[in-house]
């Protein structure tokens, strides 16, 4: 498997290597999340509670994370902030979680701005994301 380099922005040395994953060890993952998922999708109040661990782990972590933001992306500042920001961001949308579920129109279509959408209240397995360089945990 052919190995990524990431440049730091500032010095434009190499900060690290990694060597990508192959087709077979990226599916093996994603069976493996797919299992985790069930103890937690089919019941709203375990996807809050996994949320919010979420948000807890990213306060916990957040110096690390966003060093390794600062290093990626050149901003000090601003990774930090984005950090921060993410983990109330879920905290937001998590306490308005069973108001939103409670309205949702489950099943209709509905119409705004030229785009049709339906309300599917079923979270997604897996998602994979190649994400913008700039805000990478908001983006994403």
């Amino acid at each position: 498997m052919p190995t990524i380099e990431a440049t730091n922005p500032r010095s434009g040395e190499i900060d690290y290597r990694v060597e990508a994953a192959d087709p077979d060890s990226v599916a093996r993952f994603a069976d493996r999340l797919r299992l985790a998922q069930a103890d937690w999708a089919a019941d709203p109040t375990a996807r809050v509670s996994a949320l919010n661990r979420w948000a807890s782990e990213l306060e916990a972590a957040s110096p690390a994370i966003a060093e390794a933001l600062t290093r990626d992306t050149g901003r000090r500042l601003l990774s930090h902030i984005e950090v921060n920001s993410m983990a109330q961001r879920i905290r937001y949308w998590t306490e308005r979680f069973p108001a939103l579920i409670a309205t949702a129109p489950d099943g209709r279509s509905t119409s705004a701005a030229n785009v049709n959408y339906r309300h599917q209240l079923v979270p997604y397995a897996v998602v994979g994301v190649i994400s913008p360089w700039n805000f990478p945990l908001t983006l994403s």
